[in-house]
């Protein structure tokens, strides 16, 4: 639970810059969405294959991505 507290504290401190810095800040943060992205995707088994293909990156907010 205390995760969550932390993680909702970060995103409300983001949402409180300025939306310049939020813009400067989200090729960052989708860079590094993509490289957990790429990495699971190299770890994944490759069976049929499917599970890499359905690896994905969303951003969720200028500051704030998720990979699924």
């Amino acid at each position: 639970m205390s995760r969550n507290r932390d993680l909702a504290s970060i995103l409300k401190a983001f949402d409180a810059l300025p939306k310049q810095a939020r813009e400067s800040i989200r090729p960052s943060v989708k860079k590094g969405a993509d490289e957990i992205a790429a990495r699971v995707r190299y770890l994944a088994p490759e069976a049929e294959g499917h599970l890499k293909e359905s690896v994905n990156v969303a951003m969720s907010s200028d500051v704030s991505a998720t990979v699924s």
